[in-house]
């Protein structure tokens, strides 16, 4: 695993199928996040694709329209969200119905993310 901080934004966990991204508390998930986002997805896996976990441990917002262009131009091929709270799990319904074009599926601890991310990368892979 490494680690790559976003400059303003958070960090992202890279591992050999998928990521696990941070947002930093309380900033605005907008263009420049889905770049730097886009940059890190091309500099480690080459266009193959991938899963994405977000880590919401923090509070932030995001702009639906950012990450569903972000989806769709890039290799993220499934969607893992750990919510912590009931208004998390309130936003994760929009979020689902944006991101229809991809498998995104919440949970309530990251270890059940994981695993059914790396499931679902190994899936994407064979």
């Amino acid at each position: 695993m490494n680690i790559e901080k976003i400059d303003g934004f958070g960090e992202l966990e890279i591992y050999e199928n998928y990521l696990v991204g941070r947002v930093a508390e309380g900033v605005d998930v907008n263009d420049r996040f889905a770049d730097a986002l886009s940059n890190c997805v091309q500099k480690h896996f080459s266009g193959r694709p991938i899963g994405y976990i977000s880590d919401r441990k923090y509070s932030y917002s995001t702009c639906l329209v950012t990450m569903k262009n972000l989806v769709e131009v890039s290799n993220v091929r499934a969607i893992a969200v750990v919510t912590y709270t009931k208004q998390q799990q309130s936003i994760f319904s929009v979020e689902q119905m944006m991101l229809s074009d991809v498998p995104i599926v919440a949970f309530d601890s990251l270890e059940k993310a994981t695993q059914w991310i790396e499931a679902s990368c190994s899936e994407l892979n064979n």
